[in-house]
Formats: C-alpha cells, sequence, structure tokens
C-alpha cells in the first residue's frame, strides 16, 4: 500500500477536496480495480462525511488511537462505489481534537497511524489520508504513516507559508525517520483556487518558485463553484468528465499514479494502468468536442 498525505497547515486551501477528488479519480482511471483506503485525520471528518457513503461501523479512527488491541478494520467501511469505484473509508471523528490529551502519556507519540496500517498494508493498492490545519499529534502521525506528501497552496500572497511549515515538520520528525523509516517523498506543490491571470497572480507564482524551485507543479486547481454544487448534490467533484476543475485533478491523479509506478509499488499493474490512462485522455477530448 502506497500511501500520500495530503497537508498544508494553512486552512481552506483544498486539502479535503483534493483527497476526495483524487479518490475518485483513482478509482474511474482504473475502473475500480485499484482498492484505495482514505484515512480521514481531520476532526471535522469532511473526507469522511455521508456524502462519500454510509458509514455501517461503531468504530472510528478515534477508537484506532484509544485502544491500540483494536483491529482497525473494525472501522473501515465502503464509500459509495458508484461515485468511488474500489475506496474504502477509515471513518473520521469529531473526538481527534482530543488525541494530544490521549496520547499524552505514552512513550512513542507519532508512530500509532503507521502502526495500525501495517495490518492492512497488503490488502489496499493505496492509501490517501486527509490532516487538520494545525500543528497536533495527530497531523504528525499522518506525515509518520506516510510513503510521500503533497502539499497544495491557495492563490495568495501567504500561500508559501504553508509549504515552509510541512518542510520544518519533517525536519522535526528527524527521530522516527533515524529510528522507523525512510523520510516521505516530496511529490511536489501544486496552486488551488487559481483565479484568471493578472500581475498580483504572476507576482505570486514567481515568488513560489524561488522558494519551491522545481517542487512546483504546473497543475493548477481553478478556483470554481462546481465543486460546492457537486457536494450539494452528493456527487463527487469527477463525475463531469470535462469540467476545467476537473481535468486539472485527474491530470494530478494521473502524475500521483506514475510516482506510484516509479517507487515500485505494483508494477505491471500500475503501467497497464497508465496505458489505459492514455486511452481514455483521447476519448474524454472526443467527449469535449462533441459538446462544442
Amino acid at each position: 500500500m502506497y500511501k500520500v498525505v495530503v497537508v498544508c497547515i494553512k486552512g481552506g486551501v483544498g486539502k479535503t477536496l483534493t483527497v476526495l477528488s483524487l479518490a475518485a479519480e483513482f478509482g474511474i482511471l482504473s475502473k475500480g480495480r485499484l482498492k484505495g483506503l482514505l484515512v480521514d485525520c481531520d476532526p471535522t471528518c469532511n473526507s469522511s462525511n455521508p456524502t462519500i457513503g454510509a458509514k455501517d461501523t461503531d468504530a472510528t479512527i478515534y477508537d484506532v488511537y484509544k485502544n491500540p488491541d483494536l483491529d482497525i478494520r473494525e472501522a473501515i467501511y465502503p464509500a459509495d462505489q458508484d461515485q468511488y469505484p474500489g475506496l474504502y473509508v477509515l471513518a473520521g471523528d469529531s473526538r481527534m481534537s482530543e488525541v494530544d490529551e490521549l496520547l499524552a502519556r505514552r512513550a512513542i507519540k507519532e508512530t500509532v497511524l503507521h502502526r495500525a496500517l501495517k495490518a492492512v498494508e497488503h490488502e489496499f493498492d493505496y492509501a490517501i489520508i486527509d490532516t487538520p490545519a494545525s500543528k497536533t499529534t495527530m497531523l504528525k502521525n499522518a506525515v509518520c504513516a506516510s510513503d510521500a506528501y503533497i502539499v497544495p497552496i491557495e492563490h495568495d500572497i501567504q500561500a508559501i507559508d504553508g509549504y515552509l511549515f510541512v518542510q520544518n515538520l519533517i525536519d522535526e520528525l528527524s527521530d522516527v525517520w533515524v529510528e522507523l523509516r525512510p523520510k516521505p517523498k516530496n511529490l511536489g506543490v501544486f496552486f488551488t483556487k487559481v483565479e484568471p491571470k493578472g500581475n498580483a497572480i504572476q507576482r505570486i507564482e514567481e515568488m513560489a518558485k524561488k522558494e519551491v524551485k522545481e517542487k512546483l507543479l504546473p497543475i493548477k486547481i481553478p478556483k470554481s463553484i462546481h465543486a460546492k454544487e457537486a457536494r450539494i448534490d452528493g456527487l463527487s467533484l469527477q463525475h463531469d468528465r470535462v469540467h476545467p476543475i476537473s481535468v486539472a485533478y485527474s491530470a494530478l491523479a494521473q502524475y500521483l499514479l506514475k510516482t506510484f509506478e516509479s517507487n515500485d509499488r505494483g508494477g505491471e499493474k500500475w503501467k497497464k494502468l497508465q496505458r489505459e490512462t492514455g486511452l481514455q485522455q483521447k476519448e474524454r477530448k472526443k467527449e469535449k468536442q462533441m459538446r462544442l
């Protein structure tokens, strides 16, 4: 199981939307053959809200932290397979805000999630982890459990602060990387809520490039009300295959699939998916031309 955490200290940058859109797109591109696990580490529980599928388990991620002997499978349930093919959910819990206090007396606090996920690492192809917008033990657990991380930043003057925070957090956890596992790979930074070009927008992008250099991805998620409309209708953002924001998230999903393949997580399975993805892109272009 290849685990990717979507992380940024700033709220409102689109972490949850990114997690949900990528999960939906992985399912669509693989036609449900990729079995994924969405891990909701945010106390707001927006990633595991009822629109993604009816929760049919009493246990949640909070119980995984509270009871080290709990089988993590008791907190996992299937998402709506029509909207999120192949996806399962580790149920979120508003009590996650209490995790810092819950783990206060434990000697090792940052690796609870890592150890819990090891029990199901051969049952899923990937996990995608949503995170809180604050520096908590829960956030540290999410980062320590991951193989890689990706950082969404909003298209504003303070955008780069969220990325720099993540880099500092990775450095703070140096003891974990030495004793437990390799440091997670930086898959890059991408802009969200991108508005039409202007002088200010161009300056923001130039400032970001100076800080993150080659880690700034060319993928930009446009600002759109389409996301809210889809949520109200109980649909994944990716249900409209030709909407600009859906196309952008599809490009991000394809980029991540390539990183999965390059990390030898799936071998021939990933390569086959890549070939099929190319065919789907051609079909999408034809569909868009027909609409015009």
